[in-house]
């Protein structure tokens, strides 16, 4: 096992899960298995293989969070979250379509090709800690988001189909700047 040099006590009982989320590591995305989850850290499993003391972002619905790498050991590594998360809201049983079909999906390991099929978006999170965190949560959606615009703008064939959609997202993302802005 690879250790980051910053070894932390653990503050918080984990809960052990089985959930799939979506990890985001630089540019790319990858489905992996939530197995623990604390208020301040997660056990994660997957392909992927993020480096000692990365940042990364995982989600599943609406929830996202990001932290750093602390330890890798064949397929599953630790994070410790940079925001402690609602723990009640990452292990409650999805109240969507789009949630459950995405667990469906990760479960199957079915891909689903050209789905017209609209989903409503997912509910909002309802834990108390999450309202502490929006200015920071802003932030980091502002950086996520960028992140998205600038990867779907570099796919012409999305351009092509999509460009009102991402004017739209680039106009939303001046909103959340200025609204950061006057915090």
């Amino acid at each position: 096992m690879q250790a980051s040099g910053e070894m932390f006590e653990r503050e918080a009982e984990r809960v052990s899960i089985f959930i799939a989320a979506t990890l985001y590591l630089g540019h790319s995305s990858s489905p992996v298995r939530l197995r623990n989850v604390s208020r301040w850290g997660a056990m994660l499993q997957g392909n992927a293989s993020p480096e000692l003391d990365s940042i990364v972002g995982f989600g599943r619905g609406r929830l996202h969070a990001t932290g750093r790498v602390m330890w890798a050991d064949e397929g599953r590594f630790g994070v410790r979250f940079a925001h402690p998360i609602c723990v009640e809201d990452w292990i409650a049983p999805p109240k969507n379509e789009s949630q459950q079909l995405a667990d469906r999906l990760f479960v199957n390991r079915t891909i689903l090709k050209g789905s017209a099929n609209t989903i409503p978006a997912p509910s909002l999170p309802t834990c108390n800690a999450v309202a502490a965190n929006i200015p920071d949560d802003l932030g980091e959606a502002i950086e996520l988001l960028t992140i998205l615009e600038d990867r779907l703008a570099e796919d012409m064939t999305i351009v092509g189909q999509h460009g009102e959609v991402l004017q739209n997202l680039d106009r939303a993302l001046q909103i959340l700047t200025r609204m950061q802005r006057s915090e």
